[in-house]
């Protein structure tokens, strides 16, 4: 009998930041300064995903890093995982301006739905 093969999570994200982030965004969101996880969030206030961003500093250098986090429950709903990953994508592209769902991040979202990057998704 053959063992089932585990899924590397980690790999499955990071293949579809990677291919939104050719098809959608140019190549232009810093995948070398990102991380892409499944995480479990708080049951009390469920959650998709996050975007969010770091600062760091080694010495006088500083640079920014990121973080895209989908729900791990989500994990099994490939369409939700994709829909999520493109919501946190919008918001890397604005740069998490102040606001979180501001004038920047809705125009990205616009700019994806005219690319038809949500209709292989509803």
């Amino acid at each position: 009998m053959r063992k089932k093969k585990k899924k590397d999570w980690s790999r499955y994200l990071y293949a579809i930041f990677d291919e939104y982030n050719r098809r959608y965004f140019k190549a232009e969101l810093p995948s070398k300064e990102t991380t892409v996880t499944f995480e479990l969030f708080d049951r009390d206030e469920f959650c998709y995903g996050a975007c969010r961003k770091y600062n760091e500093r080694l010495g006088r250098n500083k640079w920014q890093s990121w973080n895209i986090a989908v729900n791990w429950e989500l994990r099994h709903w490939e369409v939700v995982v994709r829909m999520t990953m493109l919501h946190e994508m919008a918001h890397l592209a604005s740069r998490l301006e102040s606001g979180k769902h501001g004038a920047q991040w809705k125009a990205e979202i616009k700019r994806l739905i005219r690319a038809g990057a949500f209709d292989d998704l509803l």
